[in-house]
């Protein structure tokens, strides 16, 4: 804001709305910074202030595009989540074996929570801090329509009625290896979970869940695909 004298009196001017786009650099790089600071410290830790400062913005660019800092921080939430969501989906719905395609599913899984730290540590921050409608309303646009894929594929490999259950079961094994990693450093016996790598634990993951299936055999036939290309080998 600027402060010019009218009749004598100050008078605060709001400073004028960037002319970019919607999808301007300069808006991009705010999302980008506040889904880093908001993952690290979460919502109530973060002023706009800071993410103004870390951005190389002004506060009322921030209000501008984001309304407030409960909008900015859905719009975050919803970008890192969808951004990954997509990629997922273009995995799963391909065509192809639906083995490979499971695996690569599995395996994209692993690497986005193991790699990707905000992606990980935001969802952390949801769970425990969202309420229920809120997390409700986080599933519906961002993991149903994946969760249904996957239910479909893995209904071609066992009977429709244990195909949501299979489906949980595989949510809640990647989850649980990645989130809860760090209480297992200290057991020798169980370093896989700790230094394996995406395509052991996804290996080792399938394997509990679907394991009349050879998914070291499968990852063999992906293995010239790796989780970034988004396709499958015949």
């Amino acid at each position: 804001m600027n402060t010019v004298k009218a009749a004598g009196r100050p008078v605060v001017v709001k400073a004028q709305a960037p002319a970019e786009g919607a999808n301007s650099p300069r808006k991009e790089k705010i999302l980008q910074v506040a889904i880093a600071m908001f993952a690290e410290r979460g919502f109530a830790d973060v002023k706009i202030r800071d993410i103004a400062t870390e951005a190389g913005a002004e506060a009322p660019t921030i209000y501008h595009y984001f309304g407030n800092k409960e909008s900015l921080y859905r719009t975050a939430c919803s970008v890192c989540f969808e951004r990954a969501s997509k990629y997922a989906m273009v995995v799963i719905s391909q065509d192809g074996p639906v083995e490979q395609r499971l695996y690569l599913y599995v395996l994209y899984m692993f690497d986005s929570y193991m790699n990707d730290v905000n992606f990980s540590k935001l969802m952390q921050r949801q769970l425990l801090e969202c309420s229920p409608e809120e997390l409700s309303t986080h599933v519906h646009k961002s993991v149903s329509q994946n969760f249904t894929a996957l239910e479909n594929a893995i209904a071609a490999l066992r009977p429709k009625q244990t195909a949501a259950r299979i489906t949980v079961a595989l949510y809640s094994l990647i989850y649980g290896a990645t989130q809860l990693s760090p209480l297992w450093g200290g057991a020798p016996d169980l370093q896989f979970a700790t230094g394996g790598s995406p395509s052991e634990l996804a290996q080792f993951t399938l394997t509990l869940a679907l394991p009349e299936i050879d998914w070291k055999a499968v990852d063999q036939k992906c293995r010239k695909v790796g989780p970034n290309s988004g396709k499958v080998q015949d």
